[in-house]
């Protein structure tokens, strides 16, 4: 598994903030956004919106699809462990082209 699919893309972001010295408020700045979305994104307590992934792009030289994925992926992991035993539960509807009978 990639080393950043198991980090929140808000930690991913905070890291490339650190190697180029900006701060949450200056990045809140340049963005347009306010402080404490910054701040709460960084901290890994707030998502990548598809608005912010725009941003960041535009921000970073980057596709949005980047911020996107980064966001995506972190979630499937994170869904993955919180339903794991429920979804072991779960029989496939189709079965090497054949629909299974559902009671």
């Amino acid at each position: 598994m990639n080393t950043l699919t198991r980090l929140h893309p808000g930690i991913v972001l905070g890291r490339e903030l650190n190697e180029l010295h900006i701060s949450a408020r200056q990045l809140s700045r340049h963005l347009g956004v306010s402080q404490n979305a910054a701040t709460e994104l960084i901290n890994g307590n707030r998502a990548i919106t598809p608005e912010m992934a725009v941003r960041l792009g535009r921000a970073f030289r980057t596709m949005p699809e980047y911020w996107m994925r980064l966001q995506v992926d972190y979630d499937l992991r994170r869904a993955e462990r919180t339903i794991a035993e429920e979804a072991e539960r779960i029989t496939p509807l189709v079965e090497l082209g054949t629909v299974q009978h559902v009671n």
